[in-house]
C-alpha cells in the first residue's frame, strides 16, 4: 500500500490495495523473553505491546493472549491505546488473584464457580474496581472463540447481571473560583510569552546588530543563537546544572513546567476537555485573520465520529490570552522552535531535561509529550501549579457550620488551595456558557421557550425541621421537606402552585426543576441525583452529542455546576453507598420518546 493514515480514502478515489501475496502480521507472537506478546495498533495512530508472558499461570497464557488480542484487534471495542492499557489491568488483577489461591486452578479447564465468586468478592480492592473487573472478564471470555474454553460453571458464574457503573461526580468551580482560576493561568502564561519573545528578541539581536547588545547580555545572546540554531542546551556546571540547564532553555523553548498554567487556560477559553487538548495538532487555516481552523480528536463518541472542526476567534492584537483561536495561534509561537526540532506534528511540543532518557545535550531533548501516550498528562499536577505559585489560587471557604453561627470566638476558616482537574474545569465553562446564552449550550437546539437557568435551594447541613429552618426556610416548608410531602422525582418543590415565571402553577418537565427557583435540594436527595447522573451517562453512550445535550444537557451542568458542588465528598461518598430505584426517567419522558 503506498497511501497512509486517515483521509488516504475518499469519494471518487480508488482505496490502496495490499498486495497479492500480503499477510496481516499475527497479533500474538513470541517475545524476546519466550513468552507470548500481544502487538496494539491503535486508530489513534499509538501503538503498544502486552506481553502476556510476564503474568503469572503459564497454562492461563494461551488463552488470555487470544483473548486480549480478538478484544483489541480490528474485530474489538478497544481503538485507542490508553483504552487497551486500561483494560490489561483487570487481566492482570485477574491471573494474580488465581496465583494467590491455594490450589490454583493452573489451567482454564479448572476454573469454577467458586474462583469466580471469589475473586467479585475479595476483600482487597474498591467495590468499583471489583465492578469494572467483572465487567471487563465478561466481555473478555464471553467472546466466541474463548467461550467455549470456560468450563460451564465458571461461565454462568461470569454471566451475573452487574449494576451500572457507579460514577464520582465532579461538581464545578463557582463564579469567584472560576474567576481567580482564570486570571492566575492568565498572568503566569502572559509571564511565559514575556520570558520567550525576549529571548527570541535577543537572539535576532545577535543575528541582525550584534554590536548593540549591551555587555552583560553579549554572551547570553551567543548561548542563545547557537541553541536556536542546534536546538542543543549546553550542560550547567556544580551540583545545580540541571536548574542551570532549565532556566537557559526556558529563555526560548516551553517546558514541561509551562503546561499547567497553559492548558488550564487552554480549557477555559476553547471549552474543550484535556484529551482533546493533548492532541491539538499544528496543522490549521486561517480565516482572514479572524478566525483560526482546526481539525479536533473527539474521543468517546464512536469509530465514525472522531474528528471535528472548529472555528476560533483570534481576536484583536494584544488580547490573545482572551480568546481561543488568539491563544491557540499563541501556543503554535511558544513551541514552534521545539517542534521544528523534533519534526512532531502535535502543538504542544516541549523541551525536557533528558538525562533521563539518554538524551542530555541533544535536539531529542524536545518532544512532544502526549504523542506517545496521553497519559503523560498524569504528571501535569495542575492542582500543584495553583498551590504553589507566588499567590496561590484558594477555593471559597467552606459555609459555616450551624454551630459555629452566632459564635464570636469561632476559629476563623483555614483558606484551602483550590483543587485542579480539567473535569472541573469542563463542568465549570459548560454552566457559565449555559448561563450566557441564556440556557442554551452551544449545541443545543431545544424546541421549547428559553430556561432561565436558576440556582436551587441546596441545604447540605442536615435533613431536620430545625437545620432546614436554621437554612432560612420558613417553618412549614421546612417540616414539610423534612418529612418528604414536597419531593419530587429527584428534588423537592417549594411552591409548586407558582412558578416563578409565570406565576402559575408548575406544568414543566421533572427534568427541569434543577432550573427552577423553587426547587429544594437536601441530602437525603443526593442517591437519587447521583442514581439519575448515572442513567443520563449510559444516555450518551447510546445518544448522538448533539442530541444527548439537546434533551439533557441543562439538567446534567445544573447538577454536576449548581447541586453536587454544594455538598462535600464524604457526602458523596456515603450516597454512593445507598441502594436506590431505577432513575424514574420514565415519569418525564413519553415511551415513544425514551432513547
Amino acid at each position: 500500500m503506498t497511501r497512509q493514515g486517515r483521509g488516504s480514502t475518499g469519494q471518487g478515489r480508488r482505496s490502496a490495495l495490499p498486495a497479492a501475496d500480503y499477510k496481516a502480521p499475527a497479533l500474538v507472537h513470541e517475545g524476546a523473553s519466550g513468552g507470548l506478546v500481544v502487538d496494539f495498533h491503535g486508530e489513534d495512530g499509538r501503538r503498544g505491546t502486552f506481553d502476556v508472558g510476564k503474568l503469572p499461570l503459564p497454562g492461563w497464557h494461551p488463552l488470555l493472549a487470544e483473548a486480549f488480542a480478538m478484544r483489541t484487534g480490528p474485530g474489538g471495542g478497544l481503538r485507542t491505546l490508553s483504552g487497551a492499557q486500561n483494560r490489561w489491568l483487570p487481566l492482570r488483577r485477574w491471573t494474580d488473584f488465581l496465583a494467590s489461591l491455594d490450589p490454583q486452578p493452573v489451567v482454564p479447564a479448572q476454573l469454577t464457580r467458586y474462583h469466580v465468586n471469589a475473586f467479585h468478592t475479595r476483600t482487597d480492592s474498591a467495590a468499583g474496581t471489583r465492578q469494572r473487573d467483572m465487567a471487563e472478564l465478561q466481555v473478555l471470555f464471553g467472546q466466541e472463540k474463548i467461550r467455549d474454553q470456560i468450563p460451564m460453571e465458571a461461565r454462568d458464574a461470569f454471566a451475573r447481571r452487574l449494576p451500572g457503573p457507579r460514577t464520582n461526580p465532579e461538581g464545578g468551580y463557582s463564579a469567584g473560583e472560576l474567576d481567580r482560576l482564570t486570571a492566575a493561568a492568565r498572568e503566569d502564561t502572559a509571564r511565559i510569552v514575556r520570558r520567550i519573545r525576549t529571548g527570541e528578541e535577543l537572539v535576532r539581536r545577535q543575528q541582525d546588530e550584534p554590536e548593540g547588545i549591551p555587555p552583560q547580555q553579549q554572551q547570553l545572546a551567543q548561548v542563545l543563537a547557537e541553541m536556536a540554531e542546534t536546538g542543543e542546551v549546553p550542560p550547567g556546571t556544580g551540583i545545580d546544572q540541571w536548574r542551570e540547564r532549565r532556566e537557559l532553555a526556558a529563555h526560548l523553548f516551553l517546558t514541561w513546567s509551562d503546561l499547567p498554567p497553559l492548558m488550564a487556560l487552554l480549557a477555559i477559553a476553547t471549552e474543550r476537555n484535556g484529551e482533546t487538548l493533548k492532541e491539538l495538532p499544528a496543522r490549521h487555516r486561517l480565516l482572514e485573520n479572524r478566525a483560526v481552523e482546526v481539525r479536533l480528536v473527539k474521543r468517546r463518541r464512536g469509530a465514525d465520529r472522531w474528528f471535528e472542526t472548529v472555528t476560533w476567534e483570534i481576536g484583536t492584537e494584544g488580547r490573545e490570552l482572551h480568546t481561543p483561536g488568539g491563544l491557540y495561534l499563541l501556543l503554535l509561537e511558544l513551541t514552534a522552535r521545539s517542534r521544528a526540532f523534533c519534526g512532531s506534528p502535535s502543538a504542544l511540543c516541549v523541551w525536557r531535561n533528558g538525562h533521563r532518557v539518554h538524551a542530555r545535550g541533544t535536539r531529542h531533548e524536545h518532544y512532544a509529550p502526549f504523542e506517545a501516550d496521553l497519559r503523560a498528562g498524569g504528571q501535569l499536577q495542575l492542582s500543584t501549579w495553583a498551590a504553589t505559585r507566588t499567590k496561590p489560587v484558594l477555593a471559597d471557604p467552606p459555609a459555616p457550620t450551624e454551630r459555629a453561627k452566632g459564635q464570636e470566638n469561632a476559629l476563623p476558616s483555614v483558606e484551602m488551595p483550590l483543587q485542579v482537574t480539567f473535569n472541573k474545569i469542563k463542568t465549570s465553562v459548560d454552566a457559565r456558557r449555559t448561563r450566557q446564552l441564556g440556557g442554551h449550550l452551544p449545541s443545543s437546539a431545544k424546541s421549547n421557550t428559553a430556561q432561565v437557568l436558576y440556582t436551587p435551594t441546596v441545604i447540605p447541613s442536615g435533613s431536620t425541621p430545625d437545620q432546614l429552618t436554621g437554612s432560612g426556610l420558613a417553618p412549614g416548608t421546612a417540616h414539610d421537606l423534612a418529612h418528604g410531602h414536597l419531593d419530587t422525582a429527584w428534588s423537592a418543590c417549594g411552591d409548586f402552585q407558582h412558578h416563578p415565571e409565570t406565576g402559575k402553577p408548575c406544568g414543566d418537565s421533572f427534568l427541569l426543576c434543577f432550573l427552577c427557583g423553587n426547587c429544594l435540594i437536601t441530602q437525603d436527595h443526593l442517591p437519587r441525583l447521583l442514581a439519575l447522573l448515572d442513567t443520563l451517562g449510559r444516555l450518551r453512550q447510546r445518544m448522538s452529542e448533539e442530541e444527548w445535550w439537546k434533551r439533557y444537557g441543562l439538567v446534567w451542568v445544573a447538577v454536576r455546576r449548581d447541586v453536587l458542588g454544594k455538598f462535600t465528598p464524604a457526602q458523596v461518598a456515603q450516597a454512593q453507598k445507598e441502594q436506590v430505584p431505577d432513575a424514574l426517567l420514565d415519569l418525564v419522558e413519553a415511551p415513544w420518546e425514551t432513547p
